[in-house]
């Protein structure tokens, strides 16, 4: 998609763009307690433009810039029809000139990712968490995510690298005489240990219990 957007955007009379294409492979893992519940691997593609349109005025050069996502399903004529309309919405808001960053070109090796054992590893760590009298993990969500990404723009800019990063989704339970509670915690992390993880939520164990 990348390729085609660039290449009609190209044809287009526009000042400047730029595209990202951002690829996300997702391994997700849905428990109730510590029952498996469903895992998916979803894999999603999104493609952007930002075009860029230069206007004279008393100020001095100014540039308006408007972005939207294009899809596969769009056949060439409607997406030169969105280019546009979204010149023409580019055109309404104007703010001082800016140039591009121009002639970079950067493809970083790809790094290797195992996401199934990440995954696997991410669960284990949540499952290690103990229930205690009155505080259990009630349900939990985990998400281990690759990114490739893709940026080009029409000053010869070209750069592609992967990313990873895992999420975790827990609902903790707080039990005491007179009510129960249910706290919800999210945990995004690229470069945190699992000791971590397991720390944080026992940490929400404690601020649940601290609710009551």
């Amino acid at each position: 998609m990348l390729d085609r957007l660039k290449k009609l955007v190209s044809g287009c009379s526009v000042d400047d763009w730029r595209i990202t294409e951002e690829r996300k492979v997702s391994h997700q893992a849905f428990f109730v307690k510590q029952e498996l519940d469903q895992h998916r691997i979803a894999d999603t593609t999104h493609t952007t433009l930002v075009i860029y349109v230069d206007r004279d005025t008393e100020n001095g050069k100014m540039r308006g810039k408007y972005s939207r996502e294009f899809y596969p399903s769009e056949s060439d004529r409607e997406i030169l029809a969105g280019i546009e309309g979204m010149k023409f919405k580019a055109s309404l808001a104007m703010n001082p000139w800016f140039e591009l960053p121009a002639g970079h070109l950067y493809s970083e090796e790809r790094k290797e990712y195992d996401l199934s054992a990440a995954l696997r590893n991410l669960v284990g760590a949540v499952q290690d968490v103990r229930d205690t009298e009155t505080e259990s993990v009630n349900s939990y969500e985990v998400f281990v995510n690759e990114y490739y990404t893709r940026i080009v723009n029409s000053r010869g800019v070209d750069v592609s690298f992967n990313s990873m990063d895992e999420e975790c989704e827990v609902i903790i339970n707080s039990k005491g005489k007179d009510q129960e509670i249910e706290l919800y915690h999210r945990v995004k992390f690229a470069d945190r240990s699992l000791e971590d993880i397991r720390r944080e939520i026992l940490d929400v164990f404690a601020h649940a219990a601290d609710r009551r």
